[in-house]
């Protein structure tokens, strides 16, 4: 290899902005190897670890996200070259990280670091003499990382309350069809999902949509991202038949994009099944769930939330069909995955599930 006058810090930016440009491409495992050699080449910037966390996460290496934001999250306090912007990022990186793992308890002891970031960017907000100013951007940075904690932390109207805040001031300096706009309205859209505000999320969705198709075209993944997110929304709306049709779409989109071993892909089919459960399609959606289980198993392996997600959705349409015995084989797989968790076992789906047990013993 020939030498080179440059310095680590220098190598670094030149890694970092190629892994950009491969990102923006797609092209995912470049970006992931130039995004890692940046963090080589300069460890303190956190910000090349935090874009190699992204990479991972979109493409399902969860092991090595922990691996990498471990170097992050052990040297908060020790230098002050981490922005809080950074630190926060780090933050929600780690707590998907141990998601993935189902160690509920160790994301949710780092989800106590959550509201302390709050509680900071509260502080820069009153402290900062241009939060008056909604379209400086250092500010609006600060209400989307705020809007994101608090969705994080199940704090729905205030996520809502500052994302609007994002919109309003992106609408304004970069107008509706920049895709920041488009980003903004898709995350008042999940939001307000979850809010029980179904039609309204499906309106601000639409516009993400739109939007989305017109700067990126059908085959991106955040157009399927959209799509996926309108299947929800009107799932949640109980208009099973209109969200199996954005899931087929989105479950396209991936297939081609990250072949039939994706996380995403799996989601696709598992949320297909549920819908079709719900239409009382229980055979067809059998067929899905099963696809989704051997994908999730081979991905997360037998304890992950989303692998029981995927077995208590069988264990619903084999209970619908009559097979008892399977219904009870998914629910106790379901339950035994859980084990003492206290917060799992608190959850609606995990009391469905126990009420749903224990109507199919008594009857084989």
């Amino acid at each position: 290899m020939a030498k080179t006058d440059l310095t680590d810090k220098e190598l670094g930016k030149i890694a970092y902005e190629l892994g950009l440009i491969y990102s923006l491409q797609l092209k995912y495992s470049e970006a992931k190897s130039n995004f890692q050699k940046a963090a080589e080449y300069d460890p303190e910037n956190s910000l090349y670890w935090n874009e190699l966390g992204s990479i991972l996460i979109t493409i399902g290496k969860y092991e090595k996200l922990l691996e990498y934001h471990y170097y992050v999250m052990s040297s908060l306090g020790k230098t002050t070259k981490h922005e809080p912007d950074s630190i926060s990022t780090s933050f929600k990186k780690y707590v998907i990280g141990w998601d993935a793992f189902r160690s509920w308890e160790k994301a949710n002891t780092v989800l106590e670091k959550y509201e302390k970031a709050i509680r900071d960017y509260e502080k820069a907000l009153e402290s900062n003499p241009k939060a008056v100013r909604s379209e400086y951007p250092d500010i609006v940075n600060y209400w989307n990382k705020l809007a994101s904690h608090f969705r994080s932390l199940g704090k729905l109207e205030k996520a809502v309350e500052y994302y609007e805040k994002v919109l309003a001031s992106d609408l304004k300096t970069l107008g509706p069809e920049h895709p920041d706009v488009a980003r903004d309205w898709n995350n008042l859209g999940t939001t307000l999902i979850s809010s029980g505000k179904h039609e309204k999320a499906i309106g601000y969705l639409e516009k993400a949509l739109k939007s989305d198709l017109n700067t990126f075209g059908p085959e991106h993944p955040r157009v399927a991202a959209v799509w996926n997110n309108l299947g929800l929304a009107w799932d949640a709306s109980d208009k099973y038949g209109k969200a199996i049709d954005y899931y087929e779409k989105a479950l396209a989109s991936n297939l081609k994009e990250f072949g039939s071993d994706h996380p995403d892909v799996a989601r696709n089919w598992n949320s297909i099944g549920a819908a079709l459960n719900s239409l009382g399609k229980h055979e067809k959606a059998i067929e899905y769930l099963e696809k989704a289980l051997a994908s999730d198993l081979k991905t997360h392996g037998p304890l992950h939330p989303s692998t029981s997600i995927i077995k208590g959705n069988l264990g619903l349409a084999w209970h619908a069909l009559g097979n008892y015995a399977k219904a009870v084989e998914f629910y106790e797989a379901v339950l035994n995955s859980i084990g003492k968790n206290s917060i799992a076992m608190k959850h609606p789906r995990t009391k469905k599930i126990k009420k749903a047990l224990k109507e199919v013993r008594a009857k084989l």
